[in-house]
Parts: structure tokens; C-alpha cells; sequence
């Protein structure tokens, strides 16, 4: 059920326990209709909320499981969570469809100060991903991080936008996420990145919203090339058994 639709109920429920609350209020003028239409309609409203709230998704939200800071356009979902080996820091975009209908989604960083660039000719990244069906997976982008901004918290403006390419389908998950608006700029929809320097991208016009925050620690590379490679995997489709491997990074 829509999310719009489920506080649409919110206020019809309100409105029908206030109706019977006034029922008793005014006990020997309250028609005898009102004392089954209003109550009714209050449990009714209720009834469908919780179900709404609580009914069974048809597919794992193994994206729920990564991490409870998530987003959402479209029925695209993603969580994006730093990540380190040794002295390299890695960008994670974990993402997961909540439809059987694939989406090609651009998800868009744009950080503040010249944070991890390493040509400032670059403040922005565009990260494109192609989502099969209800699939589940991970963008793994390697970054170097000046010296000047290790040691610190960094907050991203996040954008998201997505593209329908056979339908909205059928929900497969019906847990919310928190939404994020598209780019105002729209990037390049073109193409599959597979090194760094395909994700770099001129400045794009963010909205205002969605946001990640994250503590950089001391040690890290400083500069990486444009050839330094970035892997997306599907780490789960539709079909497969419910579960994936617990070491992601194998």
C-alpha cells in the first residue's frame, strides 16, 4: 500500500475515534447509526493500517538487514556506508529493488570542501546501477582522501535518480525507506562505470534533503588514479534462496 494512502488512513481513524468519542459525549442525542458507523470505521481504518504496517514481504530485505540508515526513489533503494582496508577507504552503495520490475538508477554524491577529491576539477560523483528485478546487491568504489579532511566527520548531499525500464511491477517489500529526491541536473543515464574516472563528474545541481554523514579516520591513501577499478555485484536475485553470503567482500 502506498505510503501517502497508509496517512490517509492515519487521519480517517483519528477522525472516526474523535466521532465516537463525541458520541459519548452527547449519549442521548447520538443516533443509533452513529454508534455502529463511527466505531466501525475506526477499527476498520486501524485494521488496515496494521496490516499495511506488518504484512509479509514477498522477498528478503536483505538491505534492511545492512543497515537502518536507508533511502528510496522510485522503489530503488540504497544504503551507502563507509568502509576500510588497510589504507584504502572504499564508498559502499549497497541497493536493492522493491519491485519484480528493473530500474536503472544515477545515485549522486556531492560532498562538501573538496571532501575525498582527488582532482579538484571534480567535487561531484555519479555512480549509475543497473537493478534487476527485486535484486540486491553492491557498488564498491575505491577513494583517496586528502590529508586535510582525515581526522574528521564529512557530511554528503545524496541525490538519486531513476529511470523505469519495463513498468513499475508488482511490490516485493513494503517497508518504507526514507525518500531522496533526484538531481535537479540530471546525469548521464549512458553507460556502466568500471573505474573511478567513469564516475567522476562535473558539478550537478542538488536538491536539499537526503544527506550521509561519516567519520574519516588518519592513514589513509591520499590519491588514487582514474583507473583504479570499481566492482558492482548482484549479490541476490529473484529465485535465489533467501539468504547470501555473510563475508560480502570475499
Amino acid at each position: 500500500m502506498n505510503e501517502n494512502l497508509v496517512s490517509l488512513l492515519g487521519l480517517v481513524f483519528l477522525a472516526f475515534l474523535i466521532a465516537t468519542a463525541s458520541c459519548w459525549i452527547d449519549v442521548a442525542h447520538t443516533p443509533l447509526a452513529a454508534w455502529v458507523v463511527f466505531p466501525a470505521g475506526a477499527v476498520l481504518s486501524f485494521g488496515t493500517i496494521l496490516w499495511a504496517k506488518f504484512r509479509p514481504d514477498r522477498a528478503p530485505d536483505f538491505l534492511r538487514r545492512e543497515s537502518r540508515g536507508m533511502f528510496e526513489n522510485n522503489g530503488f533503494c540504497l544504503a551507502i556506508k563507509p568502509r576500510i582496508e588497510g589504507r584504502r577507504f572504499f564508498c559502499d552503495v549497497f541497493f536493492q529493488n522493491r519491485f519484480d520490475a528493473p530500474r536503472r538508477a544515477r545515485v549522486t554524491l556531492q560532498p562538501g570542501g573538496g571532501f575525498w577529491l582527488h582532482r579538484a576539477e571534480r567535487p561531484t560523483l555519479v555512480i549509475p546501477v543497473d537493478c534487476e528485478a527485486g535484486a540486491y546487491g553492491v557498488v564498491e568504489i575505491p577513494l583517496g582522501i586528502p590529508g586535510e579532511h582525515q581526522g574528521a566527520l564529512h557530511g554528503m548531499v545524496l541525490a538519486v535518480n531513476v529511470e523505469r525500464t519495463a513498468g513499475r511491477g508488482r511490490k516485493l517489500r513494503f517497508k518504507a525507506c526514507d525518500p531522496v529526491k533526484p538531481a535537479k541536473t540530471p546525469p548521464p543515464w549512458s553507460g556502466v562505470a568500471r573505474t573511478l574516472g567513469e564516475i567522476a563528474s562535473a558539478p550537478i545541481k542538488m536538491p536539499r534533503g537526503a544527506s550521509v554523514l561519516w567519520s574519516i579516520p588518519t592513514g589513509l591513501d591520499e590519491y588514487l588514479d582514474d583507473s583504479e577499478p570499481i566492482r558492482t555485484r548482484v549479490l541476490w536475485r529473484l529465485g535465489d534462496p533467501p539468504t547470501v553470503h555473510l563475508d560480502t567482500f570475499d
